[in-house]
């Protein structure tokens, strides 16, 4: 009786506990730690000492677990029983309710649910059935339930009894197995990912590229140090937060005050997390575990630091006392950063508001939600899947081969039968972040690091970066084998066009990527049929038809009047046409009045036809691009599969991307112009500049000697850089406006020295050649919720360069955004926004960026000084995008969103007095209007002692009365009109952009409802123009008349329709 003895101990045991609610401690020392080794070993003692007794302690037990068990075990037992009653109620109607358990209704249905469910039930993923696994969990639940519930005709407990003696238990065990043959289910686990520190690297560039709008960046820090807690310590997702309902309620979830942060330096720190909510201890008896995590000693392993994605996210919350923004954090020298007593009580991980805009601090994220962000930051940064448990995995196969069994059980909270639990805290002393990042590499053993080395090999991350690098070459090949310009390859140099030679195709490196391309289109065939009916169910929507038969009769036939295919130029006109027809006065003194009211009803009505198209539409289509997404996501992750490479491929990746960490911290350090220190003009002297535009300019009021007008900082300083390149020496002092010029303190960020000078302005005059590639967007897109954006750091791009030579033939590399933080002043964010985010470009839509190997600068570079750099420039970059969207709010006034560039234009009510309903329509607006070149209005602008209005060349002192006169002359006859050129090509280029943007559909002149509206408007004219009343009225009707003619028989130019719409808006505003 041994089982039913230790069930009486642990009954007398836990009844010493009167807490309502609480459930069953799950203590060590369980000799029976599953529902299957203790149904075995209770039915050997009822066989063994009796029936009766087994059945009495059973049910006593059974008691026990059910008023203190797990909420969530509870509905799974709960989903047995039903399962079962139902499957009752189908074969036999007749029988009772009582009688449902009775012992030959078990007997005889039990084996028939067994068997329904192995072949009802349908598997995840792609597989047909369950799992072997899955089946014997449900069995092993329905025996415990017949134990418990089983009775005889006579209502005594049989439960035991029917198992043992009546031989059910081994006829359920022998249909189980039965099936499982029979159906061929999957009697192994499936293949266990483990993500390491490569895994993560990916998906924290992932998310950080994709929350560049304020609005989401919160969320996202917390996504990160989530994941990075995970990476570190191995914690389980129901360890973080509550799994159910009952717990959330009851507050067994970590909480502010659980955490202690110690300043151990200059932005270093260390962080002693206490869990004190393990999984399976929310009843009686609780457990906790300390987890100290400090920061990483190595500057290129700053994007681990979960220290300050952690600070970062409590100052962002307002929870550490004395510390409102990054700049007191990075000047402060408290030793310990304490949490506000008023936020203590807060949950450690917050809920996520609908869109991850922003955070619910009242309520913790689920274990559930917690799980579902991890998978999600996974897919998003196209590895192969993957959970919190990929992360525990790795912490378990890391801390094992370095320190042993005994410390990874400590770590993972995993008990065992004489553990020393509760004398040590090996966990708590534990260097986390030494052992996970591998900053201690004289403490592992030759063997340890081997294994290291090979689990490093077989990462995700080097499948992903194979993947990427097969699919883009052998793409790359086909196209060049479709043109029948294959040319010879050696050396691993990438494919260019031949001078007339064909490539031989024997080559073993064309085979092989000719293989690899023929396999990439047949999984890809493969992953569009998995993906059909999904992309069906969106293209054939009947909405989907109806919006595109619309778009054809309503949208596409304005092209007959208009090219301005967002329809805006329509709706004036059709608005214009419906106040004239539908005026009272005139529809009284139309003499066929049945016509006019139904015509003028449907001319009505089009206006708003138009906008709830354009809506309706524009959803339709967001959808289908998040399906496109999904399908291409799944047809990389199946490519991966299918492309495990050599072990020379995968070595030399896995080298690669060793250096990931370097080339992210060097993106940022590199763009981050709050690093630099002040310096003098002549110590720039031979040192390459970069091209990329510092945001954080200078800002204020320079008097210049000959220009005439009064300047800008950054504007004065524009036109010392262009007159220093035309005379060829550098600005003596008084010659111009004054400028302050920065240099680095290390190599590193000597290749973002930020000047007075803007940087790219003097790309214009030093025509450096480009050695990394950055596209033309523009940079505030990124604060724009509804723009599309392809913003990247260094990392992937970079390795898919630096190693194609891997497989001998690597496409062409894709353009690349580089971010540009800068220091903000949240206080005035007219004096921020105005500077304008934006990355201009050269002729050829380049800028080059000049960056140093990172190998050279870890000798060339004290490593304190670079590792300070780096964290405070990470620590900016991480909380830009909120500091953003903090000035965007400044700008909001009561009617709407004010253009803080737009108010520098005093001498233009206009300009001034423009307001935007809505922030997105604002940033478009600051995105596409206010180039360099268009903006140089503000500084050309002057009022003279007459009063009179002046432009004034920003280069020379020529004066004029127009500004188009002033633009003529900077681009032809100004000294520096090179440089004004290159302004206006960008402009040109920025503009180009936003019209490639708009959607060009196709035009179908017939059939056009508008035509026919405008051609009963004109069968209208008499009768209209006999109903003015007066000469002004029948001037004015005319012209609307003729301008509706010459705009259904003649289109106008594209200028011709600026002018028209613009003058349509001032005769007849919206």
């Amino acid at each position: 009786m041994a089982y039913f003895n230790y069930l009486q101990d642990r009954q007398d045991r836990n009844s010493r506990f009167q807490v309502v609610g609480a459930e069953v401690d799950a203590d060590s020392d369980d000799p029976f730690p599953n529902q299957a080794l203790r149904m075995k070993a209770a039915i050997k003692d009822a066989l063994a000492h009796g029936y009766d007794e087994a059945q009495a302690k059973h049910d006593a037990w059974m008691e026990i677990l059910q008023s203190r068990h797990n909420p969530l075990t509870l509905t799974h037992i709960q989903a047995i029983k039903v399962c079962y009653v139902s499957l009752v109620k189908l074969w036999s109607p007749d029988i009772l309710a009582d009688d449902y358990w009775r012992e030959d209704v078990v007997k005889k249905h039990t084996p028939l649910c067994v068997s329904f469910y192995a072949r009802s039930a349908k598997g995840t993923g792609s597989r047909l059935h369950i799992k072997a696994s899955t089946l014997l969990s449900f069995v092993n639940r329905l025996i415990s339930q017949i134990a418990h519930f089983a009775h005889s005709a006579d209502g005594n407990k049989v439960g035991m009894l029917l198992l043992c003696k009546g031989g059910l238990y081994d006829i359920l065990q022998d249909e189980t197995y039965t099936l499982i043959n029979e159906l061929g289910l999957d009697r192994h686990q499936n293949e266990k990912l483990v993500f390491g520190d490569l895994e993560l690297l990916f998906i924290i560039q992932t998310a950080l590229t994709n929350s560049m709008s304020g609005s989401i960046r919160l969320a996202k820090i917390q996504d990160i140090t989530i994941a990075l807690l995970f990476f570190f310590t191995g914690i389980r997702p129901s360890s973080l937060g509550p799994t159910h309902a009952k717990y959330r309620d009851e507050g067994k979830y970590p909480k502010l005050r659980n955490v202690v942060i110690e300043r151990t330096g200059v932005l270093n720190f260390r962080t002693k997390l206490c869990i004190a909510d393990l999984k399976g201890y929310f009843g009686a008896a609780g457990s906790q575990v300390v987890f100290n995590i400090a920061s990483p000693q190595m500057w290129s392993h700053v994007f681990l630091d979960f220290n300050l994605f952690f600070i970062a996210y409590l100052v962002e919350r307002g929870a550490i006392e004395g510390v409102s923004t990054m700049e007191e954090l990075i000047n402060g020298a408290q030793s310990e950063l304490r949490i506000k007593p008023e936020k203590s009580d807060e949950p450690l991980f917050c809920k996520t508001k609908p869109g991850g805009r922003g955070l619910d601090t009242s309520s913790p994220m689920m274990s559930k939600g917690l799980s579902e962000v991890t998978t999600a930051m996974a897919q998003a940064a196209g590895l192969l899947g993957g959970s919190a448990y990929c992360y525990r995995r790795n912490a378990a196969n890391v801390v094992a081969n370095i320190m042993g069994k005994d410390a990874t059980e400590m770590v993972l909270a995993h008990r065992r039968p004489g553990s020393l639990h509760h004398y040590q805290v090996q966990a708590t002393n534990m260097e986390l972040t030494a052992l996970m990042t591998g900053e201690q590499p004289d403490l592992i053993s030759p063997m340890a690091q081997s294994a290291l080395n090979l689990q490093r090999m077989d990462s995700p991350a080097v499948s992903t970066m194979l993947c990427a690098m097969y699919s883009n070459s052998s793409r790359h090949i086909l196209q060049m084998q479709n043109a029948k310009t294959l040319a010879p390859v050696s050396n691993g140099e990438n494919l260019d066009e031949a001078d007339g030679e064909d490539l031989d195709e024997d080559t073993p490196n064309v085979k092989k990527a000719t293989d690899m391309a023929t396999t990439i289109s047949t999984k890809r065939t493969r992953r569009q049929d998995l993906d059909k009916a999904d992309l069906d169910e969106i293209e054939n929507t009947p909405e989907l038809v109806e919006l595109k038969r619309e778009l054809h009769l309503q949208i596409e036939s304005y092209k007959a009047m208009f090219t301005n295919y967002t329809g805006r130029g329509a709706a004036i006109t059709v608005n214009a046409m419906s106040r004239y027809a539908g005026a009272a006065e005139l529809k009284n003194k139309v003499r066929d009045q049945d016509k006019v009211d139904p015509a003028l009803e449907r001319i009505q009505a089009l206006g708003s036809t138009i906008s709830k198209t354009r809506r309706r539409l524009k959803k339709n289509m967001d959808r289908k691009k998040k399906v496109d997404a999904r399908h291409k996501q799944l047809e990389t992750s199946h490519s991966a599969l299918a492309f495990p490479g050599t072990m020379q491929d995968r070595q030399g990746v896995r080298d690669a991307l060793n250096t990931s960490g370097a080339n992210l911290v060097k993106s940022v350090i590199n763009h981050a112009d709050a690093i630099s220190v002040t310096g003098s003009s002549s110590d720039l002297a031979g040192t390459k500049e970069p091209l990329s535009r510092s945001s954080a300019s200078a800002s204020g009021s320079v008097s210049s000697g000959s220009a005439g007008p009064s300047l800008s900082a950054s504007t004065s300083s524009h036109l010392t850089a262009v007159v220093s390149s035309t005379t060829s020496t550098a600005a003596e002092p008084g010659a111009g406006p004054s400028s302050s010029a920065s240099t680095s303190s290390h190599p590193l960020v000597s290749s973002t020295i930020s000047t007075g000078t803007q940087p790219v302005y003097e790309k214009y005059l030093t025509g450096t050649s480009a050695d990394v590639e950055l596209d033309t967007t523009n940079l505030l897109s990124f604060f724009n919720e509804d723009e599309e954006h392809d913003l990247q750091l260094d990392v992937s791009v970079d390795i898919v360069r630096c190693h194609s030579s891997l497989i001998n033939h690597a496409g062409k590399n894709p353009k690349r955004v580089e971010l540009q933080p800068s220091t903000v002043n949240e206080d005035d964010p007219t004096e921020f926004l105005a500077q304008g985010l934006q990355t201009q470009a050269g002729p050829d839509g380049i800028i080059s960026v000049d960056v140093p190997a990172v190998d050279a600068l870890t000798k060339a570079v004290p490593k304190d000084n670079l590792d300070l750099e780096a964290r405070k420039a990470f620590l900016r970059f991480l909380v830009f995008p909120l500091q953003v969207e903090r000035c965007v709010d400044k700008c909001k006034t009561a009617d709407g969103f004010q253009c803080p560039k737009c108010q520098q234009y005093t001498h233009d009510p206009e300009w001034m007095n423009k307001v935007f309903l809505t922030r997105v329509n604002m940033t478009r607006h600051l995105q596409y209007q206010h180039s360099e070149w268009a903006d140089m209005e503000i500084e050309a602008a002057k009022v003279n002692d007459s009063g009179e209005l002046r432009y004034h060349c920003i280069c020379c002192p020529s004066l004029y009365d127009m500004m188009a006169l002033l633009r003529l002359h900077c681009r032809r006859q100004c000294q520096a009109k090179e440089f004004f050129n290159r302004l206006h090509l960008d402009d040109t280029m920025i503009r180009e952009a936003r019209s490639d943007k708009a959607v060009k559909p196709e035009v179908h002149s017939s059939g056009s409802t508008i035509v026919k509206e405008m051609s009963l408007f004109l069968s209208w004219e008499k009768d209209l123009l006999a109903a003015c009343e007066d000469s002004n009225e029948e001037e004015e009707l005319r012209g609307i008349i003729h301008r509706v003619k010459q705009m259904k028989t003649n289109p106008p130019t594209e200028e011709q329709i600026e002018q028209e719409v613009d003058l349509m808006v001032k005769e007849h505003p919206m």
